[in-house]
C-alpha cells in the first residue's frame, strides 16, 4: 500500500506539472499577442489590404561598400510575421502597386527586434495620418551595441567605418528601383547620417573621394524631389551647407523637417564622436551662424522646417522622439502634405524658404 501510495504520489505530480507547462504555454501565448505586432498580431492582418512593410538588412556584412548588382536580403511584413521575400520581389510590388513609398533608417545600438519595433510603430503612424496606401522599407543596419572588450576610440573608428558602408548600400539600392524612387526619407540618429550620405551621392557627390558614377553600371537618375525627415540627426549642422560633407543633398529634396533636441546628451556629446568641434544637427539644428544659431545658410536648397523637441527632455530614444508635438509634422512633411501648416504652436520651430 505504502508502494502503491508513492507511485500515485508521483503520477500526480507528473499531471499537476504537464497542467502547469500547458498553462504558462496559454499564457505566453496570449501574451506575445499582447505585447506587440511583432508575432501573429491578428490586428495588423489588415494592413496587407492597401499598405506594405518591407525590412532590406546589411547586418550580414558590415563594412561591404555595396555593388551596383548586389541584392540585398529582404523580408516582407505579413499577417503579423516576417517573412523572407527578394529585391525583385520588392521591385515587382513598386512596378504593380501603387503606393506612397518611404524609406527609413535607424539609429545607432539598435538589435534587430528594436529595428523591427520601431519599424512598426513608424509604420503606424505613418498609415494613420496617409490619405492612401503606404509602403514603408527599412534598412536593417549593423548598429548593435559594442563589445565592451573593445576600447571606445576603436569602436568609433569601426562605427564610422560602418556609416560610411551602409551610406553606399543605401545609394546602390536606390539605384536599383529605377523608376521606383521613394517619395520620402527618413533618417534617425547615425541613420541621418546614411540617408543624407545616400542622397548626396545619388546626386552626383563623393564621399572620401569615391562616387557612384565610377562603377556603376546604370545610368545616374535625374535629380528628384523627394520630402525628407530628419530625427536627431548625428551629423554635423554644417554638412548641407555649399562646402559641407554631403552639400549635394541640396538639390534633392523639396523640403526637409529636421527634429532635433537642445536637452538631448547624445547629441550634445556629438563631437565625441566625430572628433571635432563641431555641433551635430540633431543638438542644435542644421546650419551654424554667429548669433542666430538657428537661421539657415541662404545656399541651402530647398524648404527647411527645424523643430526643437526639448519638451521630451533629455533623451535619445527614437520612441520618445514620437512623442514630440512636431514628429507629426515630420510625417505629414514625408507624406507630401505642407508641414508648415501642421507645425505645433506648441513647439520652437524655424521656417526657411530658400529660392
Amino acid at each position: 500500500m505504502i508502494t502503491l501510495s508513492i507511485v500515485r504520489d508521483k503520477t500526480n505530480k507528473v499531471a499537476a506539472l504537464l497542467i502547469a507547462l500547458v498553462m504558462i504555454q496559454a499564457v505566453c501565448a496570449v501574451g506575445s499577442i499582447a505585447a506587440g505586432p511583432s508575432e501573429g498580431n491578428c490586428s495588423y492582418a489588415n494592413w496587407q489590404d492597401q499598405h506594405s512593410l518591407w525590412e532590406i538588412s546589411t547586418r550580414c556584412d558590415p563594412t561591404c561598400m555595396g555593388a551596383p548588382d548586389m541584392q540585398l536580403p529582404v523580408h516582407r511584413f505579413n499577417n503579423g510575421f516576417w517573412e523572407q521575400s527578394s529585391e525583385p520581389d520588392l521591385r515587382h510590388h513598386m512596378a504593380e502597386q501603387a503606393a506612397w513609398s518611404v524609406v527609413f533608417v535607424h539609429g545607432n545600438m539598435t538589435e534587430v527586434d528594436w529595428s523591427r519595433s520601431h519599424s512598426l510603430d513608424l509604420f503606424k503612424k505613418l498609415t494613420d495620418r496617409a490619405e492612401g496606401p503606404i509602403r514603408l522599407i527599412c534598412l536593417s543596419w549593423p548598429s548593435e551595441n559594442p563589445k565592451l572588450w573593445i576600447s571606445p576610440s576603436r569602436q568609433m573608428r569601426e562605427k564610422k567605418s560602418i556609416v560610411k558602408a551602409n551610406t553606399f548600400q543605401l545609394a546602390y539600392f536606390l539605384q536599383r528601383l529605377g523608376d521606383g524612387q521613394p517619395h520620402g526619407m527618413i533618417g534617425f540618429s547615425l541613420g541621418a547620417a546614411v540617408v543624407a550620405g545616400a542622397m548626396h551621392l545619388n546626386a552626383g557627390g563623393d564621399i572620401g573621394g569615391v562616387v557612384l558614377g565610377e562603377s556603376l553600371s546604370y545610368p545616374l537618375r535625374e535629380t528628384l524631389e523627394t520630402r525628407v525627415g530628419f530625427v536627431a540627426p548625428a551629423f554635423d549642422r554644417n554638412a548641407l551647407t555649399a562646402n559641407g560633407e554631403y552639400c549635394q543633398m541640396r538639390c534633392t529634396f523639396s523640403s526637409l523637417v529636421n527634429l532635433y533636441n537642445s536637452r538631448d546628451p547624445v547629441m550634445k556629446r556629438f563631437r565625441v564622436f566625430d572628433h571635432s568641434t563641431t555641433l551635430a544637427a540633431g543638438y542644435l539644428g542644421l546650419f551654424e551662424t554667429k548669433y542666430r544659431p538657428l537661421q539657415a545658410d541662404p545656399a541651402a536648397g530647398g524648404q527647411i522646417l527645424q523643430i526643437d523637441c526639448r519638451s521630451i527632455g533629455a533623451t535619445h530614444a527614437f520612441k520618445s522622439y514620437m512623442c514630440c508635438c512636431g514628429f507629426n509634422t515630420m510625417i505629414d512633411n514625408v507624406l507630401g502634405k505642407d508641414a508648415s501648416t501642421t507645425a505645433s504652436v506648441a513647439e520652437s520651430f524655424v521656417q526657411i524658404n530658400n529660392n
